[in-house]
């Protein structure tokens, strides 16, 4: 269909996809791998981008599974791994703060554990890619002095990986959740959106213990031995289904003007 494919057509591809069971080839094999060889692996890619087919190397299948994979409890893994391997359910990143990058006027987003024993979730966040078509977000967030402890209690002694109540943390939040508001750009076919959190309760499970600098340079370290420059693969299927593309650097940046703050 070259560049004339709308949500339909890549329906059926992602359907085909998966019937075939090589929708996430990199995966391990008890979560649906295929065991490929890199030289497999080079071949399908090449083909899938010879026929233009929609891309299947998403941020969910790329970086949020094997996320998944190492930090999450097992009850996680059921909740959302089906949901990326048959790619029906689209995932976004929280990443950009309200105020950015004029932080003067920053707003935090921010991960409390309040009085009444639950983990709330508040703030803003900006241009996030594909928020319309998102029904899970990772979000970026800074952690209350509790959270943090909590959270780096029975970590890794790898201090890559390691939380403490400075930190900038990691949650997964559903955006049709109470408390959030999803906010698409005003603009015409934008895939760009802001998204709201008042108090939004979120279940411990759902605060991962790993910070946001070792994921940005988790993703940095994926991206630069799987793709030409460092490219994030990220698609998002609007009218024309035009692949959207954002950069490990770019991230890298944002995190550095956050801990800069």
């Amino acid at each position: 269909m070259l560049g004339a494919r709308g949500p339909g057509q890549t329906q059926v591809w992602y359907k085909a996809v998966v019937d075939a069971g090589w929708s996430v080839p990199g995966w391990p094999v008890e979560f649906g791998g295929t065991q490929w060889s890199a030289v497999q692996h080079y071949i399908w890619q090449s083909r899938c981008m010879a026929a233009n087919a929609p891309a299947t190397r998403t941020f969910a299948t790329e970086h949020v599974g094997p996320l998944l994979f190492e930090y999450a409890a097992q009850g996680l893994l059921s909740k959302y791994l089906p949901g990326i391997r048959d790619l029906t359910q689209g995932w976004c990143f929280g990443w950009k703060e309200a105020q950015w990058p004029d932080l003067s006027q920053h707003m935090a987003t921010t991960l409390v554990h309040a009085d009444t024993g639950e983990y709330l979730l508040n703030g803003e966040k900006r241009a996030v890619l594909g928020v319309v078509a998102a029904r899970w977000m990772l979000v970026g967030c800074a952690l209350n002095a509790e959270v943090g402890k909590m959270l780096a209690r029975g970590q890794s002694t790898d201090q890559s990986n390691g939380l403490d109540e400075e930190e900038y943390g990691l949650c997964i939040v559903d955006l049709t959740a109470q408390g959030v508001d999803v906010r698409p750009s005003s603009a015409s076919q934008s895939q760009f959106g802001a998204v709201v959190f008042t108090n939004v309760v979120l279940d411990q499970a759902d605060i991962l213990p790993i910070s946001g600098q070792a994921f940005i340079q988790r993703i940095a370290q994926q991206s630069a031995s799987s793709a030409p420059q460092g490219e994030v693969a990220v698609e998002v299927a609007g009218n024309m289904g035009a692949a959207i593309q954002v950069t490990a650097p770019a991230l890298q940046r944002q995190l550095t003007d956050i801990q800069g703050y």
